[in-house]
């Protein structure tokens, strides 16, 4: 039974309407958010939620994305806001969510219509949840940017996305934009080096947890139990950890007509080169090989 749930019960056990005053003061004894998981899209985001959601410790929101932090006018709504989306809290340890799209450094919404999305120099969702919550920890699993591209790219055009139904066209433009517009661009939003750094600065190293999308699909026993240390809590044995769940399949059926979703080795080797750096940092950072993720 949650914090709303007993207060309503007890009021209501003596005849008495719940007042929202007592609702106020229900939400306000929910902590801060003490993890989130900040991306990247469409690398294994859904899974590290879902298997926490299960953890005994550890309340998730119960809608996985609540774009808060990014999104201007929720984010000046207040805490009691943010608290209102964790009405199924208990107790337990960790309170957190999930939304990937965090990540990208300047990335902001003025309100719910995605249509709005502005760059700014100056802040950020990392920066707003670190105001909030300096103790805050991070959870980034990062994905071979190519791949993320073309499963980002299939993804939004079958949902209807304004987007060339030609992978390659959409790219080549994101190239040569990628110094003036940073917004809808999926070049900017793979330059890993300029979101994962940015996120070290406000947070510090230590609170910012870097795994690859590669090790989870392959062991994600491990992964979690990398996950629990990181989140000091238990590592049931027992805890169930969901398939991906962002499955190219689920969007098959949407596809346009002349759809070109995978990238040529023209456009391949222009990306390659422009995130060649982006690669090396992150093989610095999870102090892995990652050769496999390069295309030349």
């Amino acid at each position: 039974m949650n914090i709303l749930e007993r207060t309503t019960m007890r009021l209501s056990q003596k005849s008495l309407k719940v007042p929202a005053s007592i609702l106020s003061m229900a939400v306000k004894d929910i902590p801060p958010p003490s993890v989130i998981i900040s991306g990247a899209t469409r690398s294994g985001s859904t899974t590290i939620y879902s298997a926490l959601s299960e953890h005994p410790d550890v309340s998730m929101s119960p809608r996985k994305e609540l774009w808060f932090f990014n999104n201007d006018e929720k984010f000046q709504s207040g805490l009691n806001s943010y608290k209102s989306f964790f009405t199924d809290f208990e107790g337990e340890k960790v309170v957190g969510e999930s939304t990937p799209f965090y990540l990208h450094k300047g990335i902001l919404f003025r309100n719910s219509n995605r249509e709005t999305i502005y760059y700014s120099e100056n802040d950020s969702a990392a920066r707003r949840i670190h105001e909030w919550n300096p103790e805050c920890k991070i959870i980034i699993c990062l994905r071979s940017p190519f791949e993320r591209i073309e499963s980002q790219f299939e993804k939004n055009l079958t949902q209807g996305k304004k987007l060339p139904h030609d992978i390659n066209e959409k790219i080549k433009d994101d190239l040569e934009k990628i110094d003036s517009e940073k917004t809808n661009n999926f070049v900017y939003y793979n330059k890993y080096k300029t979101h994962c750094d940015h996120f070290i600065d406000v947070f510090g190293r230590d609170r910012v947890l870097f795994l690859n999308f590669k090790k989870l699909t392959e062991n994600p026993k491990s992964i979690f139990e990398t996950i629990c240390n990181f989140l000091e809590i238990d590592n049931p044995s027992l805890l169930r950890i969901p398939k991906n769940l962002n499955s190219r399949s689920l969007y098959e059926h949407t596809r346009p007509d002349r759809f070109q979703g995978h990238l040529s080795t023209k456009i391949l080797n222009a990306l390659s080169l422009t995130l060649k750096d982006d690669v090396e940092f992150c093989q610095d950072l999870l102090g892995e090989d990652l050769g496999d993720w390069m295309r030349i």
